[in-house]
């Protein structure tokens, strides 16, 4: 049996349940989610879930700064318990990129985020049992923090689901459906569901789901080092 929706979202991460909230928020009629397994199984389910604007493309600060008063709010806009923990956030650089991250820090100003540049010995100050000897500046945002990454999947999934999307799991998207140049919706493992369009937010792997639409899928990595602070007598700590 062939079903029917206005939208199908391909993947079951915070990117895709948050499209389903958002489109099923506004109105937008049908709206169908499929994840290969759990929601949450993959990236997602292991991020470490970092709320900052500290991103060196204006367009990434502004996309994390437009976000960031849902997690804050959480209780108030999403309904259910608080995912966020306020911790603030430390971004450290090398002494010879000091000058491009008290750059960074303008730029984020500039947009309304709350970010400062400090020098070694003000970064030692605000945390005495840092290392700094290596430290050519940081970046320091005091109302920054991170996230409980499953239970930020699941307040989406459960106001789009109160919103009537529909969120299906273990349902593997195996093609995208197409007629010439046109999108016309996706085979899954549970059948067929035409559908007027097709996001893929299936995270870094969706090799099958753009070569059935014959599209490519260019991927790359890029690994990053995080760490948490703890402190005797200092709460909350940087991340």
């Amino acid at each position: 049996m062939t079903e029917t929706a206005d939208v199908v979202i391909v993947g079951g991460g915070v990117n895709g349940v948050s499209i389903a909230y958002a489109l099923a928020a506004r109105g937008v009629g049908r709206v169908v989610l499929c994840e290969q397994a759990a929601l949450a199984n993959g990236a997602s389910g292991r991020s470490s879930a970092l709320i900052r604007m500290h991103y060196t493309n204006e367009w990434d600060a502004r996309l994390a700064f437009a976000s960031f008063p849902v997690f804050r709010h959480w209780p108030e806009i999403m309904g259910g318990p608080a995912v966020f923990t306020h911790t603030g956030f430390v971004n450290v650089v090398a002494p010879a990129y000091a000058d491009a991250l008290g750059k960074n820090v303008e730029m984020l100003r500039g947009i309304g985020v709350n970010t400062t540049a400090l020098t070694a010995g003000e970064l030692h100050a605000l945390q005495p049992f840092a290392n700094v000897d290596d430290i050519g500046a940081a970046a320091w945002e005091p109302e920054s923090g991170y996230a409980d990454p499953a239970g930020t999947v699941e307040g989406f999934r459960r106001r789009a689901s109160e919103l009537g999307a529909r969120i299906l799991q273990w349902t593997p998207v195996r093609k995208i459906l197409r007629r010439e140049s046109r999108v016309t919706g996706v085979e899954t493992s549970a059948g067929r569901i035409d559908a007027g369009a097709v996001v893929v937010a299936a995270g870094a792997g969706p090799r099958v789901c753009a070569a059935s639409s014959g599209s490519s899928c260019r991927r790359g990595s890029k690994g990053s080092t995080r760490c948490r602070w703890s402190g005797p007598g200092r709460s909350p700590s940087p991340t």
